[in-house]
């Protein structure tokens, strides 16, 4: 997909220590639904990206026509960032365990911002800003879900793309 090829050159070109973080953790990147915008699977080594959590309307066909490009390309960079630094983290042995994901994500999170500051002259006082409205409520939630709980929403999650390709097959 173009947008990939345009995140990964916007992340070598602003931020080459995330470039290289991706080379070296990241086999392969997915676009597929999952619980929340990006994922890491470590099994894999793979960066599940899913943009429909924010933006409902991308598809790879309108992407590149779409006037928020430069944002979906923004957003995706950060994300594979985000996911990348799972990867590494894991890499030094840091498990993701109800006792680590809040400073993980926190961590996380930072390194996304890191390269928004590279690409965007951000203020000192804008940092602060950016760093002040991470917010770690969507993890704790997502985190704290049973086993019942995440098969429901991943049924939820089967059901709308099963909705979308009905849809697209009758258009």
């Amino acid at each position: 997909m173009r947008i990939t090829h345009e995140a990964l050159q916007l992340i070598q070109d602003y931020s080459p220590r995330h470039f290289q973080r991706l080379q070296r953790h990241v086999r392969f990147i997915s676009y597929q639904r999952n619980f929340s915008g990006g994922q890491w699977d470590s099994k894999t080594s793979t960066c599940i990206i899913d943009f429909s959590r924010y933006a409902p309307e991308f598809t790879s066909a309108q992407v590149s026509g779409d006037s928020y490009y430069n944002s979906y390309l923004m957003y995706y960079a950060g994300v594979l960032i985000h996911e990348a630094t799972h990867a590494y983290l894991e890499s030094l042995g840091f498990p993701y365990t109800k006792k680590t994901y809040q400073r993980i994500e926190q961590l996380c999170n930072i390194e996304e911002r890191r390269f928004w500051w590279a690409v965007y002259e951000f203020t000192d006082e804008q940092k602060q800003e950016s760093l002040q409205r991470i917010n770690l409520t969507s993890y704790d939630q997502f985190f704290h879900l049973s086993l019942w709980e995440r098969i429901q929403k991943m049924r939820e999650i089967i059901k709308e793309m099963n909705d979308m390709n009905r849809e697209d097959s009758t258009q």
